[in-house]
């Protein structure tokens, strides 16, 4: 006669399964992505955001994801950061942003590291060779001209490396 497990025993088997498929997705999306992995986003908010604006969630950042990419803002001047808020342009509309603004970082990061050279100078072919985001032009196209998410796209598309010093 076999016994049933106690339910302690149960769960805690049933959550390290759980855990052991997760790190898996984890790991074969690490392997399968590519564009942004030096630049990340991650969800604003918590208490003081519910303290501030009574949403528990504030918005969208977008960041370096690393040593290298913190430095490759700093030598050509790039925006380490930027964020993008609920409230003044939507959820969809901030995360499409936050993606664009990664993607952007990542692309002319990309031309860096493929060039293998300290002294890399951006010209203009290179600052020119972003193709930007379809998707994000097609949730664009239905804003008014003085939308605030068209003025933060601007932004991502004014994000270009300069010359370093």
């Amino acid at each position: 006669m076999t016994t049933e497990p106690e339910p302690s025993e149960l769960d805690e088997n049933a959550l390290e399964n759980i855990f052991e498929v997760v790190e898996a997705r984890r790991q074969a999306w690490a392997l399968e992505r590519r564009s942004a992995q030096d630049f990340t986003t991650y969800i604003r908010g918590g208490a003081w955001a519910a303290d501030r604006s009574g949403q528990a969630l504030e918005g969208v950042r977008s960041q370096f994801q690393g040593s290298l990419s913190k430095a490759g803002c700093k030598t050509y001047k790039m925006l380490e950061t930027a964020s993008f808020s609920y409230s003044k342009v939507g959820g969809a509309m901030a995360s499409a942003l936050a993606l664009a603004w990664c993607a952007r970082s990542q692309h002319y990061f990309d031309l860096f590291l493929e060039a293998r050279d300290e002294g890399f100078v951006y010209n203009d072919g290179h600052l020119s060779s972003w193709s930007g985001d379809s998707g994000l032009d097609a949730l664009l196209a239905d804003l008014p001209a003085n939308h605030v998410a068209r003025k933060r796209w601007a932004m991502i598309v004014a994000h270009v490396p300069r010359t370093p010093c």
